[in-house]
């Protein structure tokens, strides 16, 4: 994957490094002293005590035959009193951008992310067996001095394993390789770790520090209502993957609590990152935010999950007077009367690549399920998919509030998906209304299937995960054939007539094993629900069929234009597609 370097303003940590930025050599391996996963490899070792590396940072040069290769990036533990040993973190399949031509030397950043508690070699290795050098590590001869690694492959005419660069290419002081370093501390759900709670962590360390958070389920006082108290910190999972760190709020109308608090001015360099708050239940009189309440401030939330938590506005976050920047987040099944998902009040929030699904809005007349807007709210929303509501339509927009949503996927919300406000965005921007193809909604795998809409040219990826699932290439041209057929998922699927005028039948057969519809779902071109078909199945035959007279839910006739159905099983929509409706 290509990996743009990383912005420095969007790290944490301090640059460190060994060399004195000036590089009199550059090193590579090739052929016979290239062998994966090490042998070739290059690092550059340091003893900071426990903390994290937020990214690496690699100087490279190039001599003209640079061809787009890839390396993968490691860290290692030990280095300076011992050797490198096991790895402690790797980020594979790393293509460099803009490497100059010596005698130039450019540093890139690459996000790494990796907790250590102490010794540490950083490093890459790149896959130069079959080819001319694609580019090579940046040396300093003459610097006041590092630890400096690269692994030798057998029986080449060196020491095999990790050496000192300097008995292959002579003095070498430092390799042209850093670290962005933050200083942190460690807390395991248990109490154990550097402070007994999340909160104790928050209330001691200075700014510009990691508190990283330990596998497992974090529960009770100061591990929920956590209030970060303005302090530019970052709270993270030690994984990086919400699924593993869990706050439970333990929450109920008797007992509200929520996961996190920011409401003293906290800014961007205040970060909540790859944690999953759960079971939240808004407490104050006002009950915004079941899993997270922004009032008056503006941190970064990233990588996050917040399911089943409930609110009077924002089940998931509510943010009052704040622009957070709310990224590759996952909120679903939150419940709230406004705003299921988010709730905006006076609040500028820039939302990109997350995922709404199965949000619940608890009151009627156009609430949100998604995201829901008041007094001149202004969010920017990007790459998002808000989808599946169990009530309320995607979004709503009150009060002069505006919405501006690009590359967006909004689909499958009983309420609607591009109604209200925002209903004349739909295809502007490379907005969509199409099912996102979730791997598995019902099992809590929101990755998409590569045929996903929401994994196309132009926006990318669309949601907080990428590709998760395939299908083989025999299998996707059997779909594809079904689809020419008029089959979908199974079903074979015959409306007639189509354009209807008074009435159309809408039939369909499964094969053995296929799923046997239970109902069918009538949608505007806007994606609101308009009328609920019960279908008469004959199970002996695997067939079914329902009949749509052209009127809606309150019996009025539907208005000329496009309609779509959605043939439902066990929850499932193994079918869908357009019918017109002609007056």
């Amino acid at each position: 994957m290509t990996v743009p370097a990383a912005d420095p303003s969007e790290l944490d940590g301090e640059l460190l490094y060994n060399h004195d930025d000036g590089f009199e050599g550059g090193f590579c391996w090739q052929f016979a002293g290239s062998a994966p996963p090490y042998y070739g490899c290059f690092g550059e070792a340091f003893d900071l005590g426990p903390g994290m590396v937020e990214a690496g940072a690699f100087w490279l040069t190039q001599i003209g035959y640079f061809a787009g290769g890839s390396m993968d990036c490691y860290i290692w533990q030990g280095g300076v009193t011992k050797d490198p040993s096991a790895v402690l973190c790797v980020l594979p399949g790393i293509v460099p951008e803009s490497i100059p031509f010596w005698p130039s030397c450019e540093r890139s950043d690459v996000e790494i992310d990796c907790w250590v508690d102490g010794e540490f070699t950083i490093g890459w290795w790149a896959d130069n067996s079959d080819q001319a050098c694609q580019w090579y590590a940046c040396a300093d001869y003459n610097g006041s001095g590092g630890d400096p690694w690269t692994c030798i492959a057998p029986g080449i005419g060196y020491p095999t394993g990790w050496e000192d660069p300097s008995i292959v290419w002579g003095t070498t002081n430092s390799m042209g390789i850093g670290v962005w370093w933050s200083e942190g501390c460690l807390v395991h759900p248990d109490g154990s770790g550097d402070y007994p709670t999340i909160q104790a962590a928050l209330d001691a360390v200075a700014d510009e520090t990691y508190i990283t958070l330990a596998r497992g389920t974090y529960q009770g006082e100061g591990n929920r209502d956590v209030d970060f108290r303005g302090k530019s910190v970052t709270v993270r999972s030690r994984s990086g993957n919400p699924e593993n760190t869990i706050i439970d709020c333990e929450g109920s109308a008797a007992d509200p609590h929520r996961g996190f608090l920011f409401h003293a001015g906290e800014d961007s360099s205040s970060v909540l990152r790859g944690i999953q708050i759960v079971n939240g239940h808004a407490p104050g009189p006002d009950r915004r935010g079941g899993g997270i309440r922004c009032a008056q401030s503006s941190p970064a939330i990233i990588g996050c999950l917040l399911a089943g938590n409930s609110a009077a506005y924002g089940g998931g976050l509510s943010c009052f007077m704040s622009s957070p920047r709310i990224d590759h987040c996952t909120i679903i099944h939150n419940h709230a009367e406004h705003g299921a998902a988010i709730d905006c009040e006076l609040a500028s929030p820039v939302i990109r690549n997350c995922t709404l699904s199965g949000n619940q809005a608890g009151l009627g007349m156009g609430a949100a399920g998604g995201i829901e807007c008041w007094d001149y709210s202004t969010p920017e929303i990007y790459g998002t998919i808000i989808a599946f509501s169990v009530e309320g339509q995607a979004m709503q927009c009150w009060s002069s509030s505006t919405a501006e949503l690009s590359c967006c996927d909004l689909y499958g919300n009983e309420g609607g998906d591009w109604v209200g406000p925002i209903g004349d965005q739909l295809f502007v921007r490379q907005n969509r209304m199409l099912d996102p193809c979730f791997c598995d909604m019902a099992l809590g795998d929101y990755h998409l299937w590569n045929y996903s809409p929401c994994h196309q040219e132009g926006c990318g990826i669309i949601g907080a995960w990428p590709v998760g699932c395939w299908e083989t290439q025999e299998i996707a041209e059997e779909r594809e054939g079904r689809a020419a057929r008029g089959s979908h998922g199974g079903l074979s699927v015959s409306v007639t007539p189509n354009p209807l005028t008074r009435g159309t039948t809408i039939s369909w057969s499964a094969p053995a094993g296929g799923a046997i519809a239970t109902a069918v779902i009538i949608h505007d071109a806007a994606g609101r629900r308009v009328r609920t078909l019960r279908p008469v199945v004959a199970t002996a035959s695997r067939t079914g069929s329902a009949i749509w007279d052209g009127r809606l839910t309150d019996g009025s006739p539907a208005a000329s234009g496009a309609y779509w159905y959605r043939v439902m099983a066990d929850e499932r929509e193994p079918a869908a597609g357009r019918v017109l409706v002609v007056r």
